[in-house]
């Protein structure tokens, strides 16, 4: 995936993904190292002690389940045709899907220190989905992704911190 995504419609009229680069995200580089501090750890007490298996496979654990958390942070949008894709950085198997006839709105939620930004889909079935939180994206991408729903029709709620106008930002 591009890493400076330019949000622009494709020529194609095929999937567009809404996303930053996770590697360079406050979120990405955290899990990064936490997961190399670990690993390296594991892999150092493996070999000084080979006999403590159990303690190698607690600290991998510790890794995995660090990768969970940190991976809770790191999802990103797509719009593909008449369907909000929601898709995850670091499991790319994860894929919920909202057909866009069936949405009755989306609020963009602002994070706070220890949470990114995230989505939360409103159903017209009256349900709420979950706050996905993607720690890639920045103001740029949000903003992008707000006005592709809006082209759309889908009403967004936006409680993130307001970009200012287009043409202030500009001069």
């Amino acid at each position: 995936m591009n890493s400076d995504s330019t949000n622009q419609p494709s020529a194609t009229g095929g999937p567009h993904p809404y996303y930053g680069n996770y590697l360079t995200s406050t979120v990405g580089i955290s899990l990064m190292l936490s997961a190399l501090l670990f690993i390296s750890a594991g892999l150092g007490h493996w070999l000084t002690h080979p006999e403590r298996i159990g303690t190698m496979l607690a600290i991998f654990g510790a890794t995995l389940l660090l990768t969970l958390l940190f991976a809770s942070n790191l999802y990103y949008f797509c719009i593909s045709g008449s369907y909000l894709e929601i898709r995850n950085h670091i499991f790319p198997w994860i894929l919920k899907i909202h057909h866009l006839d069936e949405v009755d709105g989306v609020e963009f939620k602002t994070g706070s220190f220890r949470r990114s930004d995230g989505l939360r889909v409103k159903r017209k079935d009256g349900t709420h989905t979950t706050t996905y939180r993607a720690g890639s994206l920045r103001s740029k991408n949000w903003h992008a992704f707000e006005r592709a729903l809006q082209r759309r029709g889908i009403p967004v709620d936006n409680y993130q911190r307001q970009l200012p106008p287009a043409a202030a930002r500009d001069q």
